[in-house]
């Protein structure tokens, strides 16, 4: 017995098909980070970095993935050198429109002399400590204090409770463990004759409503945030202590302005490694541990900056 189907019966499969596409798109954009994430890397790979989607790694005995690791282009006099910066962009993508993401700026904040997203061939050779913060990677933290957090909440603001999920939390735990899965194997795989420096600038893009709050004097106050900077801490491995870890949090219209921002800051640094005295300061430094103390090195490092044309 054979089945036929009608031209009319095809038709109505047809935009029934095509109404089920429709369905399972809008989900997922918004349900999904996925959009984000091309969005986002396409705007990294417009610019000429390297990108990769949906990187996994090691935490412990389990794996788990980053939705973008971005290593930032780096000029070819830059390897001629042998000093020069490499910055590593760890991204996490979220998306929501149910929620709202608060962070609480933390009005205290003390600026650190040293933090666990960088590595250099100072601090391995010397006390694994961070010497080279005076090449002004850190000032993308540091000038920015207004918009230093130290916590967070995740409101369900229209019902005026807290939210359901907590993406904040999952994102800043994610990237804290990359950068500490990616420092153990630079670390492991750096050779005695190796000069560069790597610098982790961890991202969380954001698309839906963020607000920034503050509380001092007894009284909240509350604005609308397109960007925050939020201060955590991951045991470094480099050093076995507890480290400060800085994380950029914007919303997706912003992040192209933040890239501009740390790749003006990388080139900076890699033009004062450019200079021949900055380098001499270094080697110096990296071969005699007995003769220049690190505290040594960092003043050296700072006096000589302010010299360098930016």
């Amino acid at each position: 017995m054979s089945v036929s189907i009608s031209p009319s019966g095809d038709a109505a499969i047809g935009r029934k098909e095509l109404a089920d596409e429709e369905r399972i798109k809008k989900a997922l954009q918004k349900t999904t980070g996925f959009p984000l994430e091309q969005e986002i890397a396409n705007v990294l790979l417009s610019r000429n970095h390297v990108v990769f989607g949906n990187v996994l790694f090691e935490d412990g005995e389990r794996v788990k993935e980053i939705d973008i690791e971005a290593i930032l282009h780096v000029a070819d006099s830059c390897f001629e050198q042998k000093w020069f910066v490499t910055p590593f962009l760890p991204i996490e993508c979220k998306m929501t429109r149910k929620y709202t993401w608060v962070f609480y700026r933390n009005v205290d904040t003390q600026r650190h002399v040293s933090c666990a997203q960088e590595m250099d061939p100072v601090c391995l050779k010397f006390d694994r400590q961070n010497h080279l913060l005076y090449l002004g990677l850190f000032r993308h933290y540091a000038e920015e204090r207004d918009r230093i957090c130290s916590s967070h909440t995740v409101l369900d603001a229209p019902r005026g409770r807290p939210g359901g999920r907590d993406d904040v939390f999952d994102a800043v735990s994610k990237v804290g463990k990359f950068v500490t899965n990616r420092l153990q194997m630079l670390r492991d795989k750096y050779r005695p004759d190796r000069r560069d420096i790597f610098f982790f600038f961890p991202v969380i893009v954001f698309d839906g409503p963020m607000y920034q709050a503050e509380y001092r004097s007894g009284a909240m106050s509350v604005r609308a945030a397109d960007a925050v900077i939020l201060q955590t801490s991951i045991v470094s491995p480099l050093s076995g202590q507890v480290s400060p870890l800085y994380i950029d949090v914007v919303r997706r219209d912003r992040f192209p302005a933040l890239l501009t921002s740390i790749e003006s800051t990388a080139d900076s640094a890699n033009e004062m490694l450019a200079n021949r005295k900055v380098r001499a300061i270094l080697e110096r430094a990296r071969r005699a541990a007995d003769v220049l103390s690190s505290c040594r090195t960092i003043d050296l490092i700072a006096k000589y900056s302010v010299h360098v044309k930016r």
